[in-house]
């Protein structure tokens, strides 16, 4: 008969720590260590991220905070503006008014907070 050993969660978790060691970070996590990392960014961030890479998700994040990192500045560009500077990723077409649209309705209805 074999006895089994005790299921040791913290062994586990310094072997997924191991395992995962070589590959890249999430964007949304390597957006938040770079000083992305509030609400609305992290929502406009998973937005982009929506059916795209995140080598492209990345950079159209990059792009697009470079140009407006608040609801308020995000709210005063077009959405033309916001699909240049995220045309890389996957249905920006669609993406870009509707990061403007969410954008707008922070300013209007929540003051330009996302808790």
């Amino acid at each position: 008969m074999t006895h089994k050993r005790p299921f040791a969660i913290d062994v586990a978790m310094a072997r997924i720590r191991e395992a995962i060691r070589p590959f890249p970070q999430a964007t949304l996590f390597a957006l938040a260590e770079e000083g992305f990392s509030s609400p609305f960014e992290l929502l406009v961030a998973c937005i982009i991220s929506i059916r795209t890479l995140d080598a492209v998700t990345l950079s159209c994040a990059h792009r697009l905070f470079a140009l407006a990192r608040t609801p308020l500045t995000m709210s005063q560009l077009t959405p033309e503006a916001i699909d240049d500077a995220i045309h890389a990723c996957t249905f920006h077409e669609a993406k870009a008014p509707q990061i403007h649209a969410i954008a707008c309705r922070v300013v209007a209805a929540h003051g330009g907070v996302v808790l």
